[in-house]
């Protein structure tokens, strides 16, 4: 699954980053399946990619941060 969901904004819409959507996301994969997501973050300690990076280790177990 690739979330990529900007249109003219510099964050992603809120319920795109709640542990619900994410959770509908698991759900979907495949056994062995990933979840891609292009975030914006203004420097690697962002709040939001913080809170993101969160959100999806407690849905999927664990969080990969590639830049």
């Amino acid at each position: 699954v690739v979330v990529d969901a900007f249109a003219n904004e510099l964050y992603i819409p809120f319920h795109l980053g709640t542990r619900e959507f994410f959770d509908l996301c698991r759900r979907r994969l495949e056994p062995g399946g990933i979840l891609a997501m292009n975030v914006f973050a203004v420097g690697e300690d962002a709040p939001n990619l913080t809170a993101l990076e969160n959100t999806l280790a407690t849905v999927f177990g664990s969080c990969v941060r590639a830049r």
